[in-house]
């Protein structure tokens, strides 16, 4: 038997993931990539353990800023029962509530005449209720410890602006 088994979300259009599915497969895992849109499917059909998203931010409310595609996969994590944890460096706890979230270029999800609007979110929002923990190299942090981290990073931010 190999070492366990993985699924791995492969995010469009960048194709995201399908590195982190290489590497684990060249580790020795069991290896599933599928489509973003897929992972609800898989979570109700397979037995899974957890699910594992990155975060491009973490709010100090303990929401996740991540790819679109993450609410959904915590959402149908949930509703299958599966914890879904955030990873990220601690230096991604943001000092405050300010969300930045990019969109792709509206022409790529619709470029005909008809009189409809597109619209092409690169980012989306994770409840912090739908995340069991955000995982940083200081541990799993709960909504709590992701708070006192923003708060240690609004304190360092004052005595920056102080020394400056």
């Amino acid at each position: 038997e190999g070492a366990g088994a993985a699924v791995v979300a492969e995010s469009r259009p960048a194709r995201e993931g399908v590195g982190v599915a290489e590497a684990l497969a060249d580790a020795g895992l069991d290896v599933t990539l599928c489509t973003d849109a897929a992972v609800a499917h898989l979570l109700a059909v397979r037995d899974v353990d957890a699910v594992v998203v990155g975060a491009d931010a973490v709010l100090p409310d303990g929401r996740v800023v991540n790819k679109t595609g993450t609410r959904l996969a915590a959402l149908a994590a949930a509703r299958e029962g599966v914890p879904c944890y955030a990873v990220a460096a601690a230096d991604k706890v943001q000092a405050d509530d300010v969300v930045h979230l990019e969109a792709g270029d509206p022409a790529e999800v619709y470029d005909g005449d008809a009189d409809v609007e597109a619209v092409d979110p690169t980012f989306d929002v994770t409840p912090a209720d739908l995340v069991a923990g955000v995982v940083t190299e200081r541990g799993v942090l709960d909504a709590d410890g992701v708070a006192d981290v923003a708060a240690e990073h609004r304190e360092h931010a004052r005595w920056r602006e102080s020394e400056g």
